[in-house]
């Protein structure tokens, strides 16, 4: 019985060292390391110009949440660097651990996005991007150094059906108080 437990024990001990001279080891739990300081956030913004990213000011207006990806629908007021529309999608992981960004629904952001490798239309964050608050002095004066002043996008107009109304409106208006004006004259006469 001795026995057995003695040649168990090398037997293990024996996979142990022959795992560890190969160079098989467990898996080891990894975090997401790339935080930065202030002083390092201008190479950051340099750092991510390339041709598949995007450099933009919008706000966060939805998220879905997959369970290992949040996807946000973003309204984009300005942009930088790159191609992307007024009304962009933007993902990440959704675990920190996992370098995931998470973001406020209705603050606004200045993103720094690279287009996924599954997708090329899908923009993706992450916390060792720039991505920062709008409000960040620091990021948005570092933006506008590399990438020049933004193209800010033009605000929405009104459907045409309620200019069409206001302009009507406007003009019975005028009418009204022209027939009322003329009214007056008259009587006075």
């Amino acid at each position: 019985m001795r026995t057995g437990r003695i040649a168990g024990r090398v037997v293990l001990v024996g996979a142990v060292a022959a795992g560890l001279a190969t160079g098989i080891t467990p898996p080891v739990a990894q975090a997401c390391t790339c935080a930065y300081g202030l002083s390092q956030v201008s190479d950051r913004v340099r750092q991510h110009s390339s041709p598949d990213g995007a450099v933009f000011v919008g706000v966060a207006t939805d998220v879905r949440d997959d369970g290992s990806t949040l996807t946000y629908d973003v309204r984009v007021s300005e942009i930088y660097d790159g191609d992307v529309e007024a009304d962009a999608v933007v993902s990440t992981a959704a675990e920190s651990a996992a370098c995931g960004s998470t973001l406020a629904v209705g603050d606004e952001y200045i993103f720094f996005a690279q287009r996924g490798e599954s997708s090329r239309d899908r923009l993706q964050v992450n916390s060792c991007s720039a991505t920062a608050p709008a409000t960040d002095r620091t990021t948005l004066d570092a933006a506008e150094r590399s990438y020049g002043t933004p193209t800010v996008l033009e605000a929405d107009s009104p459907p045409i059906g309620a200019t069409l109304w206001l302009g009507v409106a406007g003009v019975v208006s005028v009418a009204v108080a022209v027939g009322g004006v003329l009214l007056l004259g008259r009587r006075r006469s």
